[in-house]
């Protein structure tokens, strides 16, 4: 199931994984922040923040669902 509603800020895949405005996201070595989704010309793409950094990038969400990313869970 591939559900994506820029509307909502909430983008998943077939994985279950989910990207949400505000949600951290991790590849076990660099803190990533979604800081927004937008729809643009080619498709859906979201503002991503390196945590340690502070810079912020525009990624096709195609691309970021493709990488091996963890969701943050607060315990």
């Amino acid at each position: 199931m591939t559900t994506r509603s820029t509307g909502i800020g909430r983008v998943a895949d077939d994985r279950g994984a989910a990207e949400q405005i505000g949600m951290y996201l991790t590849n076990e070595v660099f803190l990533y922040r979604v800081v927004d989704l937008v729809m643009t010309d080619s498709g859906e793409t979201a503002d991503i923040e390196d945590c340690y950094r502070l810079d912020v990038v525009r990624v096709p969400v195609r691309e970021l669902l493709s990488r091996r990313l963890r969701i943050v869970r607060l315990a």
